[in-house]
């Protein structure tokens, strides 16, 4: 039996550092209409969620053939004796959170910050220094403690060191605004340093590697992932189906990828063992550089779940030779959620043939009178 939750704040709760940390209500919020996401990528077939369950979410799932059964803890708090936690991230908070509610086998202080010192973005700056040097890469990153390394610089990108999906990012273009300098001081007074990258322009497409790490310190590839993001780098989507296989065979030579996969893994297993274990994703980007296809083989570290690997879980479920896309919808209101959920309904409706989705809309968490978090997937748009 697997606790599966959902707790997308972690990155937040990684850059406060405390046990103490508490989401905003619109997060918590996010959570709570989102906590049978688990259903569709923890591969037990008995979950217990942190939400309310939702009986028309479970038959689409079982008719895509995940025979599980999903309960609710709070139903039940003596239940949890007998679980294993599968949080979406660990930190302080969330340990903590779970040793109340009576869970054991949880992970000791030292590698709680073990893990948020490897989440950092000092982590990516130590994975890009040993995988641009591979023919056809490029990209560039540094860590700064002071606002005058920015005072010659034009067009380029302040990162917070914790911080994921987009968010924490300042965008400089031309020379150093004082918008920037104040955001930076910002991120300097909380912790001390930021860290600093050039606008990459001619982008291609995002693309990332997914891997998981067991407990004995072995990291095995376990696919490709695709998504797509705005003008600002925040995510969007990810993409269903071959799209990242058909973007990197069409754009990059094998042994391009297949040297970095085997460089990751490596420094994976040199870093990240005996502190970390469970998912991560490698977030990359195909660019032009001048005459040059080249990739950036890290943008960014997810040491967690992430989305990516929720896309590949997905993409089982999906008939061969089908393409889509998956993503998390916001709202206001309740009402304007089932609206969306509606309008797509009819203009996707869905066909599930021999346990696979063929086409069409699936909602895959509940869509209630209050939901105004959604996630979905439209297949053959």
């Amino acid at each position: 039996m697997t606790l599966a939750l959902l707790n997308l704040d972690h990155d937040l709760a990684l850059a406060s550092d405390s046990d103490n940390y508490l989401p905003t209500a619109r997060v918590a919020k996010m959570m709570a209409d989102l906590s049978m996401l688990p259903l569709w990528y923890c591969r037990d077939t008995e979950i217990v969620i942190d939400g309310e369950t939702d009986e028309a979410t479970v038959a689409i799932a079982e008719k895509l053939g995940i025979e599980c059964r999903i309960s609710t803890y709070s139903r039940n708090p003596a239940m949890l004796s007998e679980t294993k936690a599968m949080p979406w991230g660990w930190n302080k908070s969330i340990a903590r959170r779970l040793a109340r509610a009576g869970i054991s086998n949880l992970p000791a202080a030292d590698r709680l910050n073990g893990i948020r010192r490897l989440s950092s973005r000092e982590t990516s700056i130590e994975m890009l220094d040993k995988l641009r040097h591979i023919n056809g890469t490029t990209g560039q990153r540094w860590i700064a403690g002071d606002c005058a390394v920015l005072a010659s610089r034009q067009d380029f990108i302040v990162k917070s060191l914790w911080s994921s999906s987009g968010k924490g990012l300042v965008w400089n273009v031309g020379h150093t605004s004082k918008q920037t300098i104040d955001r930076v001081n910002a991120e300097l007074r909380k912790h001390s340093a930021f860290v600093i990258e050039p606008i990459y322009e001619g982008k291609i497409a995002d693309i990332a590697m997914e891997f998981i790490i067991d407990d004995n310190g072995k990291c095995r590839f376990i696919g490709y992932s695709a998504f797509e993001t705005d003008d600002k780098g925040q995510y969007v989507c990810n993409l269903l189906g071959d799209m990242a296989a058909t973007l990197i065979g069409r754009y990059l030579p094998c042994n391009l990828t297949d040297d970095v996969k085997a460089s990751i893994i490596d420094f994976a297993e040199e870093r990240f063992a005996g502190v970390y274990a469970g998912p991560f994703g490698v977030d990359m980007m195909i660019c032009r550089q001048g005459d040059k296809v080249l990739l950036h083989p890290c943008i960014e570290i997810n040491l967690r779940m992430n989305m990516g690997i929720v896309a590949l879980c997905l993409t089982g479920l999906m008939a061969r030779e089908t393409s889509g896309r998956f993503t998390i919808v916001h709202h206001t209101n309740g009402q304007a959620t089932r609206d969306f959920d509606e309008m797509m309904k009819n203009k996707y409706p869905p066909a599930i043939s021999g346990g696979r989705i063929a086409r069409g809309y699936i909602a895959l968490t509940p869509v209630r009178d209050d939901t105004c978090h959604l996630a979905c997937m439209v297949v053959g748009e």
